[in-house]
């Protein structure tokens, strides 16, 4: 009985495949069909496009695609849009009624991608369906009798995140890159947010100049990873949740671990982090090459420091106001400051947000010590400032640029990032550390084997670094070392975060 039921299934579906075919080389010319395809299904367009097929092959392969793909009822809404009449006459049926827009879901997320990477695309859409991720992904989310313009349009018009799969086949796709530069429009609104992901080496910027500024998750040869970061990077709600496959990853086994060059957290404030790599490097200044170097900044020693993550950015004013809410602390934003770095916050005040993140998160965050700020500020090679040994005013916030004041996150950079791309480690404002301060420190570890070195085991002050805004070209340095109590406030003391293992 049941093979009979299967059987009979089958014959319908070959009947109903027929007579479309006949409909569509009835009432479509060759040209016409072709456009149809580009309107409707894209695959195909693309498939066949510019080929010598005839109006019957188009209409064959057209159908045979559709059945194969179970949308069929997509092309039948589709030839009923298109030709009407004819079509009401051939297959009387109640027209497809389209759904309305919907509000724009800020969790919903809508997948860019060339055809070539389909099977990743698909991939991803399953697994963030796993996570409780509403997806938007053609074709399977374009509504029967929908265009393909009309169901992109619609699609980013209701998603909050656009995630880009790059690739050499998608940075050459018109519809991926018509699709980007809709989607950074959309960013640019406050609308929506992008993530691009690279799944193969490609040039980012042939679909958009814009995508050279933003960090891209890699993905090639480690799919597992990646999803891990772009998970972290989308905050998945609670926090803690958001942070947990980071938080597996960074306590794996440490032979087995890959280190990315960079990890995003989102939840419950968005933090950009980069990684740091383990070695050594010289700190302290060395007076021949720096002749603004101060005695405790001698001698210069090698310090070795294992892997970790650093903030690239400072906590701003509107990061320290979530905290201020969240733990009904005294704070007031000033008016229109929202994305300068915050001042006026103690030692104190700057662990007490680094414990109250890491509750939230689940990660080990906290302020870098002495010596990973300095590494992270200069590289490996003792370099003066962050980009080289000539101080250039333009690279900078210091009282140089006479700005008298403090500037957003990020107004120098690139042109004033480390080697490791971490911004506004010079100037602007001073940055809390975790160790205590000694001026005789440096001469005790002289001649010694320095790993990961913490600072004092007790003392009076805590560390400052980077000078600020109000400090002169010797004071912004990257060997520049201050301190003051850890109850102090100033204007121009601020701070920013590292993550460990």
């Amino acid at each position: 009985m049941l093979l009979r039921s299967a059987l009979s299934a089958r014959q319908t579906q070959r009947t109903e495949i027929a007579e479309l075919r006949n409909f569509i080389v009835e009432h479509f010319s060759r040209d016409e069909l072709e456009l149809f395809c580009a309107d409707y299904f894209r695959d195909v367009y693309l498939d066949y496009e510019g080929s010598n097929l005839s109006r019957s092959q188009w209409a064959h392969r057209l159908v045979e695609y559709c059945a194969r793909r179970n949308r069929l009822m997509n092309l039948r809404a589709a030839l009923q849009k298109e030709r009407a009449e004819p079509f009401a006459k051939r297959f009387p049926l109640t027209p497809v009624a389209e759904r309305p827009r919907r509000a724009r879901d800020p969790r919903q997320i809508f997948i860019s991608y060339a055809r070539e990477d389909a099977p990743i695309a698909r991939r991803l859409a399953a697994d963030l369906r796993r996570h409780d991720y509403p997806v938007w992904i053609a074709p399977e989310s374009i509504q029967p009798g929908e265009s393909w313009v009309s169901a992109i349009d619609r699609g980013l018009h209701e998603s909050g995140v656009f995630l880009a799969l790059l690739s050499p086949a998608a940075v050459k796709s018109h519809w991926v890159r018509s699709e980007t530069r809709l989607a950074i429009q959309l960013e640019h609104q406050g609308k929506l947010r992008l993530v691009p992901m690279m799944l193969k080496a490609c040039d980012p910027s042939l679909l958009s100049s814009f995508l050279t500024s933003y960090q891209i998750i890699p993905a090639a040869n480690r799919y597992e990873q990646a999803l891990a970061e772009l998970l972290v990077e989308l905050g998945s709600s609670p926090a803690r949740v958001a942070a947990d496959s980071v938080t597996r990853w960074l306590r794996s086994p440490s032979g087995k671990r890959r280190w990315p060059s960079r990890l995003s957290v989102a939840a419950p404030i968005k933090l950009e982090l980069l990684r740091i790599p383990a070695g050594s490097f010289w700190m302290g200044s060395h007076v021949k090459r720096d002749r603004a170097a101060q005695m405790n900044e001698l001698p210069r020693h090698r310090v070795r420091l294992s892997d970790y993550y650093i903030a690239r950015y400072p906590i701003t004013n509107q990061q320290y106001a979530f905290f201020a809410q969240a733990t009904q602390r005294e704070f007031k934003m000033p008016a229109g400051k929202e994305d300068h770095p915050v001042v006026n916050v103690s030692w104190n005040d700057a662990v007490a947000f680094c414990e109250w993140l890491s509750q939230t998160t689940g990660l080990n965050f906290g302020l870098p010590t002495e010596a990973e700020w300095e590494k992270a500020a200069r590289g490996t090679d003792g370099r003066i400032y962050p980009w080289g040994d000539e101080f250039d005013p333009r690279r900078l916030n210091s009282r140089e640029s006479n700005i008298q004041g403090t500037t957003p996150v990020g107004r120098y950079s690139p042109a004033g990032d480390s080697l490791y791309g971490v911004a506004d480690m010079c100037g602007n404002t001073w940055e809390w550390c975790a160790d205590w301060y000694d001026d005789e420190e440096y001469l005790r570890r002289a001649g010694t084997r320095v790993n990961d070195p913490r600072g004092p085991a007790h003392g009076v002050m805590r560390v400052l670094r980077g000078g600020a805004f109000d400090f002169n070209k010797d004071g912004v340095r990257c060997g520049y070392r201050a301190a003051n109590f850890p109850h102090e406030r100033s204007y121009d003391y601020g701070f920013r975060l590292v993550l460990r293992p």
